[in-house]
């Protein structure tokens, strides 16, 4: 997989008016799970937020051989 801190995309949410834009990276998780996974931090109003994104490819966890 590509290496994990390189910036492959982004996401935007809008929440209470607000735009927020974190970068992509891409991520091997454990159990070998692939995808990519998103943080930030901003302050909406008067209240800071952390966030948190994590996408998931689905059918990428290796089969195990002993089944």
């Amino acid at each position: 997989m590509e290496e994990e801190n390189k910036v492959v995309g982004s996401v935007s949410i809008d929440i209470l008016g607000e735009n927020i834009k974190l970068n992509l990276r891409p991520k091997k998780y454990k159990k070998g799970t692939k995808g990519f996974y998103a943080f930030g931090r901003s302050a909406i109003g008067n209240k800071d937020y952390q966030f948190n994104i994590i996408v998931i490819e689905l059918g990428s966890k290796p089969k195990e051989a002993n089944k």
